[in-house]
């Protein structure tokens, strides 16, 4: 019988913006883009970051192979993949849709927090990884193991934007020695993959973020994301500039999945002249067209207008 019950508070990477390299020290992991589970086998659960169970009930197919493993408590990413890459917003979908659609629930374990009677959280990290691997050494279907290196080189291909096309945001490093501790006191870091990319400002929330935008072929404006709020050196320049739209001055509300994950409130924004391009810095998860987590600004760009935007695709 499992010595651990939920809710377990789990372990937590604190954001970084370089790959740590000191040899010996560290081990490397992708990261996915997907929902933070811990599974309970024995209890036939499976608990968000948040430390509820509403998702047990919406993926059986997980339940049923994390249960065929034994008496064990992993912890992981429950990653949704269809057409060759992870996509986020497949995970929304009930068993129905996944198999009408294609769409295969995945649980990509990467730490092993119990087995049978024995609670491995103060085993080093190595060693609990090397038990996990043990486990999983023949995947099954819904249950695999996330992929692992000791060498940054590959750490540093994960991190990469073709890696990034298929749903990888990065990679997450982790101390070899290790133990597993609520919060962030195990030491991990995640470095998310980034770029600079250019958008359209179409309108500005409350408080000063900008809504973001691009225009189709056709020239309809579509809404590509909704920024973090704009640094303070940039909110002067961008007042003066900005200018209302004349043919929508009602504010505008758009659901809230434009700014982040489902079930997030309702953005209500004010409509502003589609002729400022900024400049914006952005991770790698991107679907149908719109960031799906909020790029920072980083500046104006004068040379460019809307039109160069459109033209170069």
């Amino acid at each position: 019988m499992t010595v651990l019950h939920p809710p377990i508070t789990v372990t937590i990477a604190t954001p970084a913006r370089d790959l740590p390299v000191e040899s010996g020290r560290w081990a490397y992991e992708p990261k996915l883009d997907g929902y933070r589970v811990v599974g309970f086998a024995e209890q036939q659960l499976l608990q968000s970051r948040q430390g509820n169970t509403a998702l047990t009930t919406r993926f059986p197919e997980v339940v049923a192979d994390l249960t065929a493993i034994g008496d064990v408590v992993i912890d992981g990413e429950l990653v949704a993949w269809r057409h060759g890459r992870l996509e986020f917003s497949s995970l929304q979908a009930g068993p129905t849709r996944r198999e009408r659609d294609q769409i295969i629930a995945v649980f990509m374990a990467f730490d092993l927090l119990a087995v049978d009677n024995y609670d491995l959280r103060g085993r080093p990290y190595l060693e609990r990884r090397k038990i996990l691997g043990d486990l999983l050494a023949r995947p099954l279907p819904h249950v695999q193991i996330v992929d692992q290196t000791l060498d940054p080189r590959t750490a540093r291909e994960w991190m990469s934007l073709d890696w990034g096309a298929t749903g990888v945001e990065g990679a997450v490093a982790k101390p070899v020695a290790s133990r597993y501790a609520p919060g962030q006191r195990s030491g991990w870091l995640k470095i998310r993959t980034t770029r600079t990319v250019e958008a359209v400002v179409l309108g500005v929330t409350s408080p000063d973020a900008l809504v973001l935008g691009a225009q189709d072929p056709s020239g309809k404006w579509w809404v590509t994301g909704i920024s973090q709020p704009v640094p303070q050196a940039l909110r002067a320049e961008l007042a003066a500039r900005l200018r209302p739209d004349e043919s929508r001055l009602d504010p505008v509300q758009l659901p809230g999945t434009a700014g982040g994950l489902p079930g997030s409130p309702a953005i209500v924004y004010q409509p502003v002249r589609a002729d400022t391009v900024v400049e914006v810095q952005a991770d790698t998860a991107v679907e149908h067209g719109r960031f799906r987590h909020r790029p920072r600004v980083m500046r104006i760009r004068d040379d460019l207008t809307p039109d160069h935007l459109r033209s170069r695709g």
